[in-house]
This record gives structure tokens, sequence and C-alpha cells, in this order.
């Protein structure tokens, strides 16, 4: 069963991107389309649903790239970047601005409790060799969950304390965009999530997706990006708030700000769904 889904998967990718190469020879410009992917925030989902209208990660239409390893800071990537139909990968809003001229541009944001146990988990089972994101796959290993979260070391850190705003805000690395006043942070990320073509959060990718294929002129490769957690259970609002009441003070600190932005992000997606 699972071989044929993935043939008619594989079968239909084939075809939305046969017909979107036709649109462009007959002289349709479709709109170029940026994906701000913070680690641990549906990217691997998002990015099969775009390359499979646009093209592989090999070909030049498409350009995924990363702060963590530089990358995303390199101006030869930043200039393929410019003229690739779909940019994803970790980076920031630094990197946003250089190239997101005429873009569709959006992001996703996760409940910040669930996107820290989604990371200990991903670093704790990811094998080294696929390491290309530069996880802090040791640290996750020899550490508890709250040990990991807690963490001093800067590559931790990077991943861990208030991510999601940081990279709203500038970018995620610490070298890249010192920890500064998690009020300033959050504010700064607000602003500038609000700056995006759309915005979304995990729990409701599945509700959405209809929404974000209209609005990025692609089609659908699936009926489905991701399994639609909150969909049996509480509301993300009613889930957000229970899960930060319940952190200590110390881990609360590590996602204070990502938990003002996703609120944002909520109420954003809520204005666009039902306003």
């Amino acid at each position: 069963m699972a071989i044929k889904h993935n043939f008619i998967i594989e079968t239909k990718k084939i075809k939305l991107r046969s017909q979107r190469i036709v649109e462009r020879l007959g002289g349709k410009r479709h709109r170029r389309i940026i994906f701000l992917h913070i680690p641990k925030c549906s990217g691997s989902s998002i990015n099969l649903h775009f390359k499979g209208n646009i093209g592989s990660g090999r070909s030049a239409r498409v350009v995924l790239f990363n702060s963590m390893d530089g990358s995303a800071y390199n101006p030869a990537e930043i200039e393929r970047a410019r003229r690739a139909e779909y940019v994803g990968g970790h980076f920031g809003w630094d990197t946003l601005t250089e190239i997101a001229e005429g873009a569709f541009c959006f992001t996703v944001l996760r409940e910040p409790v669930a996107r820290l146990r989604s990371l200990y988990l991903f670093c704790r089972k990811l094998k080294p060799e696929k390491n290309a994101g530069k996880f802090p796959l040791d640290a996750a290993r020899r550490l508890s969950f709250e040990q990991f979260c807690l963490c001093e070391a800067p590559h931790v850190r990077a991943f861990v304390d208030n991510a999601q705003a940081r990279t709203l805000a500038g970018d995620y690395p610490l070298d890249r965009f010192p920890l500064e006043s998690v009020e300033e942070t959050a504010k700064r990320a607000i602003e500038n999530l609000r700056r995006l073509d759309f915005v979304t959060v995990t729990e409701r990718l599945d509700n959405v997706l209809p929404e974000l294929t209209l609005a990025s002129g692609t089609r659908l490769v699936s009926s489905t990006i991701r399994r639609n957690v909150g969909q049996d259970g509480p509301s993300p609002s009613e889930t957000a708030k229970a899960e930060f009441k319940n952190l200590t003070d110390s881990l609360r600190e590590r996602c204070i700000a990502d938990h003002w932005v996703y609120e944002e992000a909520m109420r954003l997606d809520t204005a666009r769904s039902f306003g």
C-alpha cells in the first residue's frame, strides 16, 4: 500500500513540475517563493510540497541553504537564491531581506515546548552522517531534556534559546544574533512576522494547506502535509498555555520570547483564515 502511495505521489510531482515548466515556456511568470524555515517547525514537510511543484534540491530552480554552516551568508549562494524559484533552509531574517525582493515569503511557527521536545528527540536519533543542519547531536545524547534546554554551550543555545524569535529578529546562530533582552527580541520578531505574506503554525498546517497552495501559486501534491496533531484534542492556543504554565522558571526563560511570537502567529493565522 505504501509503495503504491509513493508511486502516486512521485507521478504527481513529475506532472506538476512539467506543468510549471510548460507554463513558464508559455510566458507565465511565477512568483518566487521563500520559506523562512525555523528548525523543527515542519520544514521537511513544507520542502516536499514546494519541491514537488518546482524541482529537486539539485536543480537550479531550488536553493536550500543554512546559517549554521555559513552558506546562507555566502555571496555566491545569495546570488543563486535571488534567481531561484524556491528558497528554503535554516536561515534568518537578515538573509531573507537580501533575497526577498518580489518573492512570496512565509514561515511556520510551532508551540515552543513541543518544538523543544521535538528538537531534543530529533537530535538524539539523527545519524551524524545525515546532520546537514549542524544540530547539537552529542549534547542531546548525553544530557536529559531539561539539561539540554538549559545547556550554556553556544551551539546548543543557538537552537534552543528563543530560537524562533531570534530567527525572525535576525538569525539563530549566536555569532550572528547575540542574545539580547527577550522583550526587544520578541518585539523585533513580531514586527518582522507581520511583514510576511503568509504565517501559520505547525498545529494547523494541514487545515491551511489549501490557503497556502493558493497564495503561493502552487498545486496540491497531497491532501495533507502532516498529521494534524491538534484536530482531536485541545486547540493549539489552549495547549500552548498549558505547556508554558507547567515549565520551570529556568526553562520558561529559554522560550518566553518564542511564546509571545507564537501567540502572535496564532492571531495572524486566525485573522487570515476567518477575517
